[in-house]
């Protein structure tokens, strides 16, 4: 009995260790599988991977050609037309951000007198603010489009009509004319100092008309064969005053009779007869700054 118990027992005892060992090495296979499967999906999708970045190079490549070419400007496939038209939108933008600006101090003084910096067709400008009789001068130049002080007369002062400035200056007031005017011709009793202007020195033949009923009235004229005026300022004998001067073309065009005559820039430490005065040593280092071929104005108020 025992025996047979022994046996029956033994024999489970081997079947179920040898179900075990299967169950080990079907596991054992499974696993083996599974890790071998796994090492096929990545190998594939590495080869995968590197495809499909090769893939994005190529496609990178092609789509960036284009683009590259087009910022370089090249197969734009644009017309002539199209091509003049987007060039004047490129200009404008790198204008817009590059649009100089003008002295405060410019802006404040052209407002006051009544003006605005985009009316001023010229590049170089002296300001003469007034105050009664005596004025505060400037200098201002255009520097790449921006209007900036200039470096003569600095803080300088001066002087105008002994009625002050006025827009009825006439030939039987000492009014300063009161506007904005072109400076003409340089002349004095000295030797030009250097100017750009157009300059001629006074000789004892040297007049400035003032007689309204000559034809060469508010003009230079040089001798007296042609003469038909009664009275005219002999330049010579302004000794001091017009040893340096600038033509303020006031009644110019066209020449008005009994409007107003001889209105110089020059030099003078008083109160004029409608004339701008400065110092000696402004007046000359205006003449040397002053340039024709930048039409210069001055603007008095």
């Amino acid at each position: 009995m025992r025996t047979e118990y022994k046996i029956r027992r033994d024999f489970t005892y081997r079947r179920k260790k040898q179900k075990r060992k299967k169950l080990i090495i079907r596991g054992a296979v499974i696993l083996l599988v599974v890790l071998v499967l796994i090492i096929i999906a990545l190998l594939a999708g590495s080869r995968k991977g590197s495809s499909e970045e090769t893939e994005v190079s190529q496609n990178t490549e092609v789509t960036t050609q284009p683009v590259t070419e087009l910022l370089l400007g090249q197969d734009l496939n644009l017309t002539e037309e199209n091509t003049e038209t987007a060039q004047p939108s490129s200009s404008y933008v790198e204008e817009v951000a590059e649009a100089p600006e003008n002295s405060p101090e410019f802006e404040e003084i052209i407002a006051r007198a009544g003006y605005s910096s985009d009316e001023l067709e010229f590049d170089q400008l002296i300001t003469v603010d007034a105050y009664g009789v005596t004025a505060v001068v400037n200098a201002f130049e255009k520097v790449d489009g921006a209007w900036v002080k200039a470096d003569v007369l600095l803080a300088a002062s001066g002087f105008v009509g002994t009625q002050g400035v006025s827009a009825d200056a006439s030939e039987y007031a000492s009014y300063t004319p009161k506007g904005l005017y072109a400076l003409g011709t340089g002349f004095g009793i000295c030797d030009d100092p250097g100017t750009a202007l157009d300059y001629f020195k006074v000789t004892e033949d040297s007049y400035w008309v003032d007689d309204v009923n000559s034809v060469y009235y508010n003009q230079h004229v040089e001798g007296t064969e042609n003469k038909d005026w009664t009275s005219a300022e002999h330049l010579i004998e302004y000794n001091g005053a017009y040893d340096y001067c600038v033509f303020i073309e006031y009644n110019t065009d066209p020449i008005v009779p009994g409007d107003g005559s001889a209105f110089f820039l020059h030099v003078g430490e008083s109160a004029t007869a409608g004339c701008v005065a400065v110092s000696r040593n402004d007046m000359i280092e205006t003449l040397c700054w002053l340039d024709k071929t930048q039409d210069p104005h001055i603007l008095i108020f």
